[in-house]
């Protein structure tokens, strides 16, 4: 583990593997392509486990029955939706309703801007015409461009929305809500909240009282901070918060763009995102704040913990909390010039958890260059999704399963990871999550920029 203090100082874990440059990885929203009927699942690269956490090559198959890590005949076309609404569709995020549905957010561009959109989907995937009488629900801020980052259902079924809106040069904190037949909520309004020239919410999360975190990055394209912004449960900001409302935090020596976030039950939060220690030196790093949104000092040095794999870029996108209160972290480490799935477990005070992978960390070599989008616990199962290269500007989603101690699970998929061809093109991974009957469900956009079209998996665990 690496200690950082805002004012810099580390101490590097003699641990890590050795590292090569890799270029900026800093996925703001999932820009990939045109999709097809495809939805053909091929087998992920198994192989044995190294003695760094990794895991081999193993070339690949295809799974041809419907098993464990399969797309569900129950949903759609073979376990895949296609979402496309206008010219350019992305999907984003999405929630579940208690009764099955599924609500899916994203951008779509209609004439020549992006707007926020809403689809449900029936709980075997099929269109709710129900939904605002069409099964879709769009909001334009102003003609400009906006994208959905994530979807939150309250418990009175209303619908919250946020992500980003371009203004005057620089994205906004934008938040909507809808109410549970897919029409605006006007006693909530909309709200655009600018506090630097780019401020980009990832995640929302309700607290108990109700009240709405959003969890994200702000700042300039060089140097990105951790960011949460608190609103009441009417979409107000709450200037009790952090300050004025939100907080922005800068660790490290440059861009430190903070990607997901967790609420924990005392009320305080965790952040995770990459914290930069020097040139093309990057670190998963992990935030926490108190319930009032100050630095919890008393969290590692100052409020932060950094983890390395080495002295390449490490990248971190997910976080999940387990039941026993320790902390799942995922994304990338780099590796002798490719990037490589990786994961980092620790415990409620920030330390590494020596019973997981290799003293804490596992990297899956899955194929060439590969990273984790999300990753998800349930039961005694850690989900991972993401993206693994195909060729230039080609990839594909994976879906991946691992029990507790880090191991891929080789009843799942083959040898425990599902490759997904969903379009063609680059296929990224938007927000994952596990439903209460164990299938899992993950949504995101494939195709080039501006033509590009979103998609939801559901996959038999």
């Amino acid at each position: 583990m690496i200690t950082l203090s805002s004012a810099c100082s580390l101490m590097v874990d003699s641990s890590g593997l050795a590292g090569a440059e890799s270029s900026d990885q800093n996925v703001d929203r999932a820009e990939s392509g045109t999709s097809n009927d495809g939805g053909g699942v091929t087998g992920g690269d198994g192989g044995n486990v190294t003695d760094d956490g990794g895991v081999g090559d193993a070339g690949p198959d295809v799974v041809t029955d419907a098993g464990p890590g399969t797309g569900d005949p129950a949903f759609g076309n073979a376990g895949v939706v296609h979402v496309s609404l206008g010219t350019s569709t992305t999907v984003g995020s999405f929630a579940l309703q208690s009764d099955g549905k599924i609500i899916v957010g994203g951008g779509v561009m209609r004439v020549d801007n992006y707007d926020f959109y809403l689809k449900r989907l029936l709980a075997n995937g099929a269109d709710d015409t129900t939904f605002n009488g069409s099964g879709s629900a769009f909001y334009d801020f102003q003609g400009n461009d906006e994208w959905v980052e994530d979807v939150l259902i309250q418990p009175d079924g209303r619908i919250v929305v946020t992500g980003e809106s371009w203004q005057s040069g620089g994205f906004d904190l934008a938040l909507v809500r809808f109410m549970p037949a897919g029409t605006i909520d006007t006693s909530f309004g909309t709200s655009r909240t600018n506090v630097s020239q780019d401020d980009l919410p990832l995640r929302l999360l309700r607290q108990s009282d109700g009240k709405i975190l959003a969890i994200g990055n702000s700042g300039t394209k060089s140097q990105y901070q951790f960011s949460g912004a608190r609103f009441t449960s009417n979409g107000a900001p709450d200037t009790s918060f952090g300050s004025g409302g939100s907080f922005h935090t800068l660790f490290g020596t440059g861009n430190c763009p903070g990607r997901d976030g967790l609420l924990l039950t005392d009320g305080t939060v965790l952040v995770t995102g990459a914290v930069t220690q020097a040139a093309s030196d990057m670190n998963f790093g992990l935030a926490r704040y108190t319930s009032a949104g100050a630095l919890d000092t008393t969290f590692c040095s100052n409020g932060l913990c950094a983890y390395s794999f080495g002295t390449g870029e490490d990248f971190v996108y997910g976080i999940a909390a387990q039941s026993d209160g320790k902390v799942l972290m995922a994304g990338y480490m780099t590796k002798q010039g490719h990037y490589h799935s990786a994961l980092v477990r620790v415990g409620a005070d920030g330390s590494y958890d020596t019973t997981f992978g290799n003293a804490g960390k596992v990297t899956l070599d899955v194929s060439g260059n590969d990273l984790v989008g999300n990753v998800a616990v349930f039961g005694d199962w850690i989900y991972l999704s993401g993206y693994v290269e195909t060729g230039v500007n080609a990839s594909d989603l994976y879906v991946a399963r691992l029990d507790m101690s880090g191991q891929l699970d080789p009843s799942f998929g083959i040898s425990g990871v599902a490759t997904f061809h969903l379009g063609d093109g680059e296929n990224w991974p938007g927000r994952m999550l596990v439903q209460n009957d164990g299938k899992v469900v993950v949504v995101g956009t494939t195709g080039p920029q501006n033509a590009q079209s979103g998609y939801v998996l559901r996959v038999v665990p």
